[in-house]
């Protein structure tokens, strides 16, 4: 299972900045961190991540790697862009398009939770509803002429 620094390396390609110089490796960290909240709070459990918060193993499934990494990057493509528009008086063309691309990473990392909780369900043994406890069971009494 990859661990925190696995993890990092595969967001900071995403964002083609290895050095971490446009996106800090700390606010990436808490993009992970924000991230596997949100997937924890969602499935109902509390996995970790080798690294992240002194935990000695990683316990994620693989299924759950894209949307881990698809919250992150939203986290992080959010601070970028509220860096940006703090530090300067006027956005420029290139700064048009963030909002957008944040938009669409949070709605990607909301889908890839939806399609979890779906998947848990469809594997689970377990019923996701409270059972119904009916008296007796329903009888049909019809007319035969």
């Amino acid at each position: 299972m990859p661990t925190l620094s696995d993890l990092l390396t595969r967001l900071s390609t995403q964002f083609i900045d290895l050095s971490s110089v446009a996106i800090p490796s700390a606010v990436q960290t808490e993009g992970m961190r924000s991230s596997l909240e949100r997937i924890n709070q969602q499935l109902s459990t509390a996995y970790v991540i080798q690294g992240l918060d002194s935990a000695l193993a990683t316990d994620l499934p693989a299924d759950c790697l894209p949307a881990l990494l698809s919250g992150a990057a939203a986290f992080c493509l959010d601070y970028s862009l509220r860096n940006r528009l703090t530090s300067f008086p006027r956005a420029d063309q290139a700064m048009e398009h963030l909002p957008n691309s944040v938009s669409a990473l949070q709605t990607q990392f909301q889908q890839a939770l939806t399609a979890l909780r779906l998947n848990t369900f469809a594997v689970s043994d377990q019923s996701p509803y409270s059972p119904l406890d009916l008296p007796d069971p329903l009888t049909w009494q019809y007319d035969v002429a």
